[in-house]
């Protein structure tokens, strides 16, 4: 047992060193479940021109099934139309990233977030361009579109749960108890 809490120690200590994901092992599972909800209700619906066009296309050939709503999938995203959707996913990554709030802790891994998430949307934005250019590259393109896709998700999961950890429930306490005590005295005229 002695051993099993050591290699999980040094396996904590070793992801608490890692740009990125070194704010992990201090967030409650609660916050984690809570961003990854919220990050699929975003996909879900900021996706929905993709998966209900594939429906779409797939209805109007008079063939729902799978393989034709993946065909459609496919040729809604030939393009590298994923990447555009990457960086919009990026932006609540951004946001949290800047403000500051009053009684949250700091993020963890701030700067590392912000490079990788700046160097992911020039490389997008560039690719993105090149692919409306050359359009003989469909397979990469979607490869690379997926890719970016994914990891875009993955930044939105783990900022997200820094921002559900963030929030200090005592100091929001605190402020809320002390709004009441004072809306309580001039209520009262005291």
């Amino acid at each position: 047992m002695e051993i099993k809490k050591t290699i999980i120690e040094k396996f904590l200590n070793l992801v608490r060193k890692t740009p990125i994901i070194s704010g992990l092992p201090d967030i409650n599972s609660d916050d984690f479940i809570e961003s990854v909800r919220e990050t699929m209700v975003t996909i879900i619906i900021s996706t929905m021109p993709i998966w209900v066009g594939a429906f779409v296309l797939a209805s109007v050939d008079g063939n729902i099934s799978p393989s034709f709503y993946w065909g459609g999938i496919l040729e809604l995203t030939k393009k590298g139309e994923l990447i555009l959707y990457s960086s919009s996913l990026l932006s609540p990554v951004l946001y949290v990233l800047l403000v500051d709030k009053p009684n949250y802790k700091r993020f963890p891994s701030r700067i590392s977030h912000f490079l990788i998430v700046f160097v992911i949307l020039v490389i997008a934005a560039v690719f993105y361009a090149m692919s409306l250019v050359n359009e003989h590259d469909i397979d990469n393109t979607r490869i690379f579109a997926f890719i970016v896709f994914v990891i875009s998700v993955s930044l939105l999961v783990v900022s997200q749960a820094y921002k559900n950890y963030m929030a200090d429930p005592a100091g929001k306490f605190k402020e809320s108890e002390a709004d009441f005590s004072s809306g309580y005295k001039n209520h009262r005229g005291a």
